[in-house]
């Protein structure tokens, strides 16, 4: 059974496993966390396959509607240090869809990045990362929508500084330096960005103000077939705030403002009010 409109078998499988070595004497401790999820919706008439997750029929083109396998993996080093948080992280998903089309859309991610966290002391922080990314989807090659179909790499690197006033009050600074790539379009970025924030508790409530100066220069391709999430080439602007309120232990009430400025376009404004009830 499935909560979709249309009849089909729909199975999921969630697997973790966490190992830990504590006496490695090389990297001072180790451990490898990993994730391993797969969620298959389909149409075929092989119940027992399905159920038992036989790879030979999950994310078929003729029988499935939805389909998805991910799988994370963290391995932590440093574990003796409590002040150092080094791991290497590798996740990856594959996925088709043909819930809203005739022609089934196929996506495939993957990521790999080296993080690095020290505890400077007095309250201040620092994150280190830097890693490659692969973002693919290929849908109806008759399509006339060339945005939604892309195979972007990206190379980027990161550093963010954290520094915590008191138990109320955090800042942060992020520079990220990003180089992206998309084959289908041939157009290839460079994006350098830098991003302060701020959290803090202000009139009963908890504020987040986030900031984001976005330098973007492009060359080559065809700006036409400009994947939907790149960024228009020049200065990139993005003011967020956010508040959340607490009424008693039953109700919340959260507030989102963001504004954007990007090149050739008109400001845009974003503005979401939500209210939540636990019972």
């Amino acid at each position: 059974p499935s909560d979709s409109l249309v009849a089909a078998i729909e199975v999921e499988l969630t697997a973790k496993a966490d190992l830990e070595w504590r006496a490695a004497p090389l990297v001072g401790g180790a451990s490898v966390n990993a994730l391993y999820h797969v969620n298959e919706r389909s149409q075929s008439d092989e119940a027992g396959r399905i159920l038992t997750l036989d790879p030979s029929v999950l994310r078929q083109r003729s029988t499935t509607l939805f389909g998805e396998e991910r799988l994370r993996t963290d391995l932590v080093l440093l574990r003796r240090d409590r002040r150092t948080d080094l791991r290497l992280v590798y996740d990856g998903a594959v996925g088709l869809d043909r819930r809203y089309s005739s022609v089934p859309e196929e996506t495939q991610r993957r990521e790999r990045s080296l993080q690095v966290d020290r505890d400077l002391g007095r309250g201040l922080s620092l994150r280190v990362e830097g890693g490659d990314r692969r973002r693919e989807r290929r849908g109806d090659p008759g399509s006339t929508n060339f945005t939604n179909r892309y195979a972007v790499d990206d190379r980027f690197a990161a550093g963010v500084l954290r520094w915590r006033f008191s138990s109320r009050t955090r800042t942060s600074i992020e520079l990220r330096a990003t180089r992206r790539e998309d084959a289908f379009s041939g157009i290839g970025q460079d994006v350098r960005e830098v991003v302060p924030g701020l959290t803090t508790d202000l009139l009963s409530g908890r504020w987040t103000v986030e900031l984001r100066w976005a330098e973007v220069s492009e060359s080559g391709g065809d700006p036409l077939r400009r994947p939907y999430f790149f960024e228009r080439p020049g200065a990139n602007r993005r003011v967020s705030v956010a508040a959340q309120w607490g009424l008693g232990r039953v109700l919340s009430f959260t507030f989102r403002y963001q504004l954007r400025d990007e090149p050739d376009r008109d400001l845009r404004q974003d503005l979401a009010v939500e209210t939540r009830a636990r019972f």
